[in-house]
């Protein structure tokens, strides 16, 4: 069957509708006359995380869970701002490279815990963040989210 993602109205070729077609680099937009009949596996179809935008994760927060596609640092972003410190802190512990270090750093600072920030901070390759938790929030999630793409 064939895998499609949602953006918008159009439908994101995963993988070639014509098996013989080679996949490139770019997806390929396929439109409905396109796609046509064809089969198409529903149950594959969500949002990409590479497709989101800072306000479209800030959007999903409307949600009970974090959508489906995001990297353990975004999933800690994203319990952050629903508020539950806990799963946030679990979330970014889980990504062991520089993205999950950020993150961390960020919740440690939120957390009053200046000390262990600092050491994350460093870990992550950054400086020691002096801005609003909210800014801070915004920066991490364009960076993070533009990485992604």
């Amino acid at each position: 069957m064939d895998k499609v993602s949602k953006k918008g109205c159009h439908a994101v070729a995963l993988m070639p509708v014509v098996p013989w077609e080679k996949p490139s680099r770019r997806p390929r937009l396929w439109t409905q006359s396109e796609i046509g009949n064809r089969e198409i596996d529903y149950t594959s179809l969500h949002w990409q995380a590479d497709q989101m935008s800072v306000d479209e994760l800030r959007d999903s927060l409307k949600g009970a869970t974090p959508p489906k596609g995001l990297d353990f640092a975004l999933t800690g972003l994203w319990w952050d701002a629903k508020g539950d410190w806990p799963k946030a802190h679990e979330s970014a512990q889980q990504d062991e490279g520089a993205a999950g270090a950020w993150v961390h750093a960020y919740l440690h600072r939120k957390e009053g815990d200046l000390s262990n920030a600092a050491y994350w901070y460093r870990r992550a390759g950054k400086a020691v963040c002096r801005t609003s938790f909210e800014e801070e929030w915004t920066a991490i999630a364009y960076e993070l989210l533009r990485k992604q793409s």
